[in-house]
């Protein structure tokens, strides 16, 4: 199965990005420098230069983008979300690969492997019992893992 293909599984498509949103690639707090002319932030004036930091982790679990259980690995977020709600959660989950000039410059290749890699490890010519217990879990019974 080709990365393009695998991209027209929903559920699959859930469990990646769930995954990503609980577990992101890069965590610690991602800054920017304010312009030299300043910014305003949430209806606050920022000075020119003030480094801003934003906090990966914490935004993945906020509640009111993710819901009341943004702590718990629930991939079916992603497929009952309405039109406007999928895009804010896209746009938010786009934030663990950096944004700008400092945006990861292997995401693409990241998510065609993540594409691929539960696919191809579920062929039957992958016959590690722990493999197909991964795959199990994931995909199969839905599992949902749950954050302390």
């Amino acid at each position: 199965m080709t990365s393009a293909e695998a991209q027209g599984l929903p559920y699959l498509q859930a469990v990646i990005r769930e995954g990503l949103r609980l577990w992101p690639p890069a965590t610690g707090l991602g800054s920017k420098e304010v312009p030299p002319t300043g910014d305003t932030i949430c209806g606050h004036p920022v000075p020119g230069g003030t480094q801003i930091g934003q906090n990966i982790c914490g935004i993945m679990r906020l509640k009111n983008i993710w819901g009341e259980d943004s702590g718990v690995f629930r991939p079916e977020r992603w497929i009952e979300a309405n039109e406007n709600r999928a895009t804010v959660m896209k746009s938010t989950l786009e934030l663990v690969f950096g944004s700008g000039k400092y945006k990861c410059l292997g995401k693409s290749i990241a998510m065609m492997e993540l594409n691929k890699i539960f696919v191809e490890v579920s062929s039957p010519s992958w016959n590690t019992s722990w493999v197909s217990a991964l795959i199990f879990i994931l995909v199969a019974s839905k599992v949902r893992y749950f954050s302390n």
